[in-house]
């Protein structure tokens, strides 16, 4: 029986980036890394390494009689780690799913990295395959002494030690996982987040994961299903689901964010889908979206339950993806001439200059809005900028900024609903390239 879908998350993928970009991995909270059951791949010699290992490993899928894993004993025993580093395992734990007695999960102490690890072991096929991995939430030199549990809905939990040295001070962690024993969160912020982190020489090493979803820390609200996709131009683009609108962390739209900086940062979260998500005839929604990138847009594809029977539908959204970052920060001084905005220079490294057009509020609520903006002053320089030519005071105008330099261009603005408004002002610009 699978879990609930508001509670069954997928938290990670890995992709590659255009050519002379980094690696890249998502995930949702901090997932443990773990190697895919691959029985036609040797286990590859030495091992240990840093962060995230990312290596092919031999595991099991007998004939009858079974395979002999351990150098020749023969029998029916498995091998449940799948490292060749010669390094010790020891003070083992395991736990079986209450409703899938396929599903087995399995730790113990791991010694592989050098120092004192938590590794993971899981099976969806009744122990005669595992995949395995080196828990990754830790803050000191060794983790240990693991103990696992299945609650009734198929959660599974993971508790060690992570500490210095036999006498020093050290923490309990407690991990849970929804996917029985393949991807892990410690929900370190209140709720299941998108973290991401990359790796600049092929994996080896990875830097410390930030979060990318911009609602506030603690606030109980779950993002998952996270999906990644680099474009022809070297942007990243994100989707995931995400419930940070509803107060009973049920509903969820798809949110998108997209990096221009090779996953050094994000730009703000954007609303994806017109409209909300949720509850679901089966109870499952799945393990994951899609999305795809190039030619100058983004495409995310989910799973979507807005017609409120239960049934699930297939959408899609084209989203342009713009070459610089949406201009934020708008501000005008008591002079009404002297214009601040965060400039996108600094960050990317181009020589970016800005478009400003501007309009009255009301043509914002028309059937076609934008289409009374006016184009006050293009290729303006970094801020503060001065612009003398604007209306008397006295009207309610909205003020829109583009950034454009040797990429490309960006866009006129930004919605946090959706559809979203600034497509047709994107779409006839009033300002030219």
């Amino acid at each position: 029986m699978r879990p609930p879908n508001r509670r069954r998350v997928r938290p990670w993928l890995l992709a590659a980036t255009a050519p002379a970009a980094s690696a890249a991995l998502l995930f949702t909270g901090i997932p443990a890394p773990r190697n895919p059951p691959r029985p036609d791949v040797p286990p590859l010699p030495g091992g240990g390494g840093k962060g995230i290992p990312d290596k092919p490993v031999l595991t099991f899928d007998p004939p009858s009689p079974p395979a002999r894993t351990d150098g020749g004993a023969g029998g029916t025993n498995r091998r449940a780690h799948q490292d060749s580093s010669g390094r010790d395992q020891n003070e083992t734990s395991i736990a079986i799913h209450p409703n899938d007695p396929n599903n087995i999960v399995g730790g113990a102490n791991d010694a592989r990295e050098g120092s004192w690890a938590a590794e993971v072991y899981a099976s969806h096929d009744g122990g005669r395959t595992f995949s395995d991995g080196v828990m990754p939430f830790r803050a000191q030199p060794n983790q240990g002494d693991p103990t696992l549990a299945f609650c009734g809905d198929g959660t599974v939990l993971y508790g060690y030690l992570d500490y210095v040295g036999s006498f020093s001070p050290h923490r309990l962690i407690v991990s849970h996982s929804n996917d029985g024993g393949d991807t892990w969160s410690d929900d370190r912020d209140g709720a299941p987040d998108i973290d991401f982190t990359r790796s600049t020489d092929g994996g080896p090493n990875w830097e410390t994961p930030y979060r990318v979803n911009d609602d506030a820390v603690g606030n109980g609200r779950d993002q998952f299903f996270p999906w990644m996709a680099v474009d022809d131009k070297g942007l990243l683009h994100l989707m995931w689901h995400d419930r940070r609108h509803d107060s009973t962390n049920d509903a969820f739209p798809i949110c998108i964010a997209t990096s221009r900086d090779g996953g050094e940062s994000f730009d703000r979260n954007l609303r994806g889908s017109d409209s909300p998500s949720k509850g679901s005839l089966t109870g499952f929604l799945g393990d994951y979206a899609a999305l795809a990138a190039g030619g100058g847009k983004f495409v995310p594809l989910w799973s979507d339950l807005r017609a409120g029977t239960g049934e699930e539908d297939v959408y899609i959204e084209v989203e342009p993806a713009f070459d610089y970052d949406i201009v934020a920060d708008v501000l005008f001084d008591a002079d009404k001439q002297t214009l601040h905005f965060a400039d996108q220079e600094p960050r990317l490294g181009d020589v970016i200059v800005y478009d400003l057009v501007l309009g009255d509020v009301a043509d914002v609520a028309a059937t076609d809005p934008w289409t009374g903006a006016q184009c006050v002053a293009e290729d303006l320089a970094a801020p503060p900028a001065t612009v003398p030519d604007l209306p008397d005071p006295g009207r309610a105008l909205y003020v829109r900024l583009r950034a454009q330099g040797p990429r490309g261009h960006g866009s006129f603005g930004s919605a946090s609903a959706h559809p979203d408004t600034r497509d047709s002002l994107d779409d006839a610009p009033p300002c030219g390239l």
